[in-house]
Order: C-alpha cells, then structure tokens, then sequence
C-alpha cells in the first residue's frame, strides 16, 4: 500500500484565488498552471498580499489587450513573481 502514485502530466487552467496554489505542492503530479489572475489584478493595480485572500476577478484577460499598462507594469511583474513562488 503506501501513498498513491500518480505519473500523468497534469495541467490546470486557471485558479479561482491565487492562494490556492500554496495547497497544490503536495501533488507532484500537477506539472503547470496557466492563469490570467496575477495579470489582470496587476492591470487594475492590485497587487498580492500574503495577510488575505483576494477574490477571482470578474474581468477577462481580453478586456486589456488594447490598453496601455505601462502604469500597472510593477504590480504585474509583482503578482507574477508572487505566483510563481507559491507554485514551487
């Protein structure tokens, strides 16, 4: 018996809160993680907080397609950083 071992490469689509990813490291068998979710909270000046959980948006990557977020360019980068760290 003994822990089960899963060998299939798992992608997940998207996260409803960036926080959930901390809960995923025990599961080795999820691979990668796509989400728009630390880009489009950068794009509206939100940026991660370790001290609370921060709602899924309600708006779509496509809405920001056409706009200029040289301004919100440092909370992308930070979301993205952040994100990236929870997920290792």
């Amino acid at each position: 018996d003994g822990p089960l071992k899963i060998e299939n490469y798992h992608h997940l689509l998207g996260c409803s809160i960036p926080e959930e990813i901390k809960y995923y490291s025990e599961y080795d068998f999820i691979k990668s993680i796509d989400t728009s979710n630390p880009i489009i909270l950068g794009a509206k000046g939100t940026k991660y907080s370790n001290s609370k959980i921060i709602d899924k948006p309600i708006e779509k990557i496509e809405e920001f397609m056409e706009k200029d977020l040289a301004s919100n360019l440092k909370d992308i980068i930070f979301n993205v950083n952040t994100f990236r760290q929870w997920s290792i």
